[in-house]
């Protein structure tokens, strides 16, 4: 009886060890993760005029002012997509979408880089860039 509970006890020491050894590893794995995926969380600019405007947006807004706040951001500086949908919360599919593409058709919104609308640096400003003559 005796050599029995030396072996039950050897077990829950093993056990105990397994324990302790399976959660070192998940913490060294989180930490590399980490740092590998260090995204910024910093939001964009954004003029304290227009950013009490934002902040007063509910969740249900009319279209016609989110339309208006982007043309205003858009006329201060170049914004992308994701940017633009990080601002206001929304995503950058519904962004695009229900309101940069309205915009660009009525002709209130251009691009940056008109050359290569899917360019990854693409932004979208108030302004259109002139277009160059070709030779």
């Amino acid at each position: 009886m005796s050599s029995l509970n030396k072996n039950a006890s050897n077990v829950s020491n093993n056990k105990s060890n397994v324990t302790t050894s399976t959660l070192n590893v998940p913490t060294s794995v989180s930490n590399v993760s980490t740092s590998v995926y260090n995204v910024s969380t910093s939001k964009p600019y954004v003029p304290s005029s227009l950013k009490i405007k934002i902040e007063n947006l509910g969740k249900r807004v009319p279209l016609s002012i989110l339309k208006e706040i982007i043309v205003d951001l858009c006329n201060i500086r170049p914004y992308s997509a994701a940017e633009l949908a990080q601002i206001l919360g929304r995503t950058e599919y519904h962004t695009i979408k229900r309101i940069i593409r309205p915009l660009m058709e009525e002709k209130q919104l251009f691009y940056t880089i008109p050359e290569m609308i899917n360019h990854p640096h693409q932004k979208y400003t108030t302004i259109t860039k002139p277009h160059r003559e070709t030779k």
